[in-house]
This record gives structure tokens, sequence and C-alpha cells, in this order.
């Protein structure tokens, strides 16, 4: 839950001490933000540059686990923060400076992959990846077509989705806010043939909006989703559902040999 709207014991000096709650930063604040750049190869092979950028409570629990991480393992501890598929070839990567809290975190991280799975296998179920956000999955052949996933990280609070019933309130802990903005590339040999509709959620203390830009060799997605409130009552936990199910979908574009 972090460490914002939480009970916190100050000690002013040896006679005088108190609790106190800390504060909570505003939506725009705490912000993780995902930019995607993703190319199709002629051989179906596809390459990405991934961008991460991080602010408040998100910059400060990114900083604090690459900085404890020992230089042998921080690719691997990338990997993890990123949600990397297993099968993701890892190339060049860059950090901006861990030490100035000042500024936002800033990470770039260059991957490919050229598993393609065999037209033998069956067209996937929506639901969490085992292995991250299925890098090796992006491309599953349908007939002549082929759906191509779009890599957006797991939800936090995807979870809920599993839960029947709640009778007690779910405890974030700060306002946040998730972007995302994927791009995907096709080579000239394909055209798209579909994309998802727009959608949105709103309500008075959380929204998602799902937006499609569409040109002849490019598909650009963004999705945002913003909490306003760090604590979801038992009501309101239904929306809060919904919010989270439409972030949380699996998103396919499909495209096709010309």
């Amino acid at each position: 839950t972090g460490d914002q709207n939480r009970l916190a014991y100050i000690i002013v000096d040896e006679e005088k001490s108190y609790l106190a709650k800390s504060p909570v930063l505003p939506a725009e604040k705490n912000v993780k933000r995902v930019e995607m750049e993703i190319e199709v190869n002629p051989d179906l092979s596809i390459s990405v540059r991934e961008e991460l950028l991080l602010s408040g409570s998100f910059n400060t629990e990114w900083r604090t686990k690459l900085k404890n991480s020992d230089p042998e393992n921080l690719v691997e501890r990338l990997r993890e923060l990123a949600e990397m598929d297993i099968r993701a070839k890892m190339g060049k990567f860059k950090i901006s400076d861990l030490n100035n809290m000042d500024e936002q975190l800033r990470i770039t991280i260059n991957y490919d992959c050229d598993n393609l799975p065999s037209r033998e296998e069956k067209t996937p179920t929506p639901g969490p990846s085992q292995e991250g956000r299925g890098v090796g999955d992006y491309l599953t052949p349908v007939g002549d077509a082929y759906l191509l996933k779009l890599p957006i990280a797991e939800h936090p609070y995807a979870a809920l989705l599993s839960e029947n019933t709640r009778n007690y309130p779910v405890a974030i802990g700060k306002n946040f806010t998730l972007e995302h903005e994927i791009q995907v590339k096709i080579p000239k040999t394909f055209t798209i043939q579909s994309v998802p509709e727009d959608a949105a959620i709103k309500t008075d203390w959380g929204e998602i909006a799902v937006k499609y830009e569409r040109t002849k060799d490019k598909v650009v997605m963004t999705q945002k989703f913003v909490l306003h409130q760090p604590i979801i009552s038992v009501q309101q936990v239904p929306q809060f559902t919904e919010l989270v199910s439409l972030a949380s979908h699996e998103k396919y574009i499909i495209i096709l040999n010309r």
C-alpha cells in the first residue's frame, strides 16, 4: 500500500512525540507511465523499445529496489520490475540517476523476441499471463491472420477480479495514475485488419479511458487509469472492479498478410 496515508509515530524530542498520518499525494503526483514502441519485423520477430517514467511513490519504490540490487542481479531485477516475459532477449538499457530524488525515474529498455507460436496452437484465452506480459505470445496465427497482443502490465489490483464478494474496504493507500502508450508498427507486407473499440468508465473517484489511433502501418493505443482516493469502500468495490477489469482485459489487434 506504500507509505502514504499511514500512521507514523513522530518523535520531536525526549519529552514530545505524537501520531500523525503521512500525507497523501494527488493522483497526478503518483504516476507510472509506460511508453512502448513495438516493431513487427518481416520475419515476424518482435523488436521493442520500452521507457518507464515514474514519479511519487512509484519513483521511491523502484529507486529503493534498484539501489538495493547487486550489480550482477540488476538485469534480473529490471526484468522483474518491468514484468518482462522470460523469453524476451534483453538488449541495452539505461537508468537515470538513482540518487537524484528531485527528478522522476526514467528507465529505457530494448529487447526482442522471435519465439513465434506454431499454427497448431490454439487462439489464446484472455487472462493474466503466467510469465510476465507475454513477449513470446505477441503474435498468434489464426488462419491467414495474426492476433497481436498488446503487452500491458498486469494491474496491481487484478486479484480483485477473482473475488465473488467482498465484505471489507480495499486499502489502496495512495492515489495514483497508470498510463500506457503502445505504438505498434507492422511491415509493408502486412495490413491492419481491425483494432478494438475505444472504451471508458468514469466515476467520482476513479476513471479509465482506452483509445486507439490507426494509420496504414501503425496502431497507437493509449490507456489511462486514475484513482483519486486511497481507500475503496465496500459499496464502491463493484465499480472499482469494473475499472480494473477494463484495464486488465487483454487487447488485440489483427494483422493480415497482403
